[in-house]
């Protein structure tokens, strides 16, 4: 399976870990953002169930290409925050895609 090609991957956004917050629940550190670049972005009305069982509505879906997405190897996990367009999503779903025995693409679900 060929790769998503860039032209299908117009957008770029900044990735952010979790915040750190102290025992009273205050943010104390929120580290800067990794840009990645060739990625795609979706409004999406899918519903999905977290891990407490509750059905949760997706407000986009981000699409990380494995070859074109730079930079390559990102890992990721829930509750990292996305900004696109001064707008904060928080990643709920981190769905793998392969391609024979190769990791394609991710197809990440939004908050």
């Amino acid at each position: 399976m060929i790769p998503i090609p860039r032209f299908a991957l117009p957008h770029s956004i900044a990735l952010y870990a979790p915040s750190k917050t102290d025992a009273w629940e205050r943010e104390t550190e929120r580290p800067a953002g990794t840009e990645i670049r060739y990625v795609r972005m979706e409004p999406s009305s899918h519903l999905v169930t977290d891990t407490q069982n509750r059905k949760i509505q997706l407000s986009a879906l981000l699409f990380y290409d494995c070859t074109n997405s730079t930079p390559r190897g990102i890992v990721w996990k829930q509750g990292q925050q996305v900004l696109f367009r001064g707008q904060r999503f928080t990643v709920q779903t981190v769905e793998p895609l392969y391609s024979a025995q190769t990791l394609h693409h991710y197809e990440i679900g939004l908050i």
